[in-house]
Formats: structure tokens, C-alpha cells, sequence
């Protein structure tokens, strides 16, 4: 039972903040519902801040993984959707996601106009490959050939690059 990060050489990938591909394989899955960021007791956090929603976010994603027994670092792809999307932002919303997450999941970032409510800036729905006995989570090497004999590089994890300048350059 694994998890494989994979990035390959021909297929752009902006960041570390993100795998382009991930594949699971005898893994159960946890599809969680998008959240938003409100409270245990239902009510909206951070009014007009990205960034402290993102915050509350990342905590409700860790109460509603621990109660299956995982963590965001099993998290291996996700929809983050964004009321008023631009790239100053996303710093804000990628850091408390990622903070403490040791492997980025696949994921697709989405400008929209509103969400079910006008309080919410921010709504994030996530898949996590649940642990269990034996399981194990790689990136593939740099030197590693992908299915299509394509090179494949793996993500580094400890690097400082802004998200925001990382997400918005160009190849």
C-alpha cells in the first residue's frame, strides 16, 4: 500500500506547494465535504480575511482527518475554491494549508465569484488515503522514469519560495 507523488519533467509544475500527480494504491479513501470557515458551533471566522479563514480551514480539516485517522499530510488531492482569486492571496491561503504538511497533494486552485454564503471566501474539499498497516508515502526520485519512460523529478519540501510568485511564474 502506497502513495507516489510524481512530477513530470514535460508537464509544468509552478510549485512545491502542489504534486501534479498522485497515485494510491490499496488505500481506503476518505472524500471529505468542502469546509468552510466556520466554528465548531457554525459560526463564520475570519470575516473578509483569506488568511484567517484558510487558518480556520486547516483546523476544521484536521478535526474532520483525525476522526478517520489521518492527518492533511494523507491528503492527496484538493479543491480550493476562492471568492476573489488573485495572486497576492494565495501566501495567505496556501500557508496554514501547508503548515506542518510534509507532502503537497495534487491540487486545483479555482476563482469563483461566491460561495453558499457572502461571509465565506474560502471553501476547501479534500481526498486523503487513509494509513494503515504497511502503508507508505514516497516522491519519486529525480532520476526515477515515469510509466511513459518520461523523467519525473520529485518536489522539494523544505524550500522557502513565496507560493504566490511560485503558483504565478511562467515556465
Amino acid at each position: 500500500m502506497s502513495v507516489t507523488r510524481v512530477s513530470p519533467r514535460s508537464v509544468h509544475n509552478p510549485s512545491d506547494q502542489i504534486s501534479p500527480v498522485v497515485t494510491v494504491d490499496g488505500r481506503r479513501l476518505a472524500h471529505l465535504s468542502g469546509q468552510v470557515s466556520w466554528d465548531e458551533r457554525g459560526r463564520p471566522v475570519g470575516l473578509g480575511d483569506h488568511g484567517a479563514q484558510a487558518a480556520q480551514i486547516a483546523r476544521n480539516l484536521d478535526a474532520a482527518l483525525a476522526a478517520v485517522g489521518a492527518t492533511r499530510d494523507d491528503i492527496i488531492d484538493e479543491t480550493i475554491y476562492v471568492v476573489d482569486c488573485a495572486p497576492e492571496l494565495l501566501p495567505a491561503i496556501f500557508g496554514p494549508l501547508r503548515a506542518g504538511v510534509g507532502q503537497a497533494p495534487a491540487s486545483t486552485l479555482v476563482g469563483v465569484s461566491a460561495l453558499c454564503a457572502p461571509a465565506f471566501l474560502l471553501e476547501v474539499k479534500v481526498v486523503a488515503a487513509l494509513p494503515g498497516q504497511g502503508s507508505q508515502d514516497r516522491t519519486v526520485p529525480a532520476d526515477a522514469g515515469t510509466e511513459a519512460g518520461e523523467p519525473a523529478r520529485a518536489h522539494e519540501t523544505g524550500g522557502t519560495q513565496d507560493p504566490g510568485t511560485a503558483l504565478t511564474r511562467r515556465a
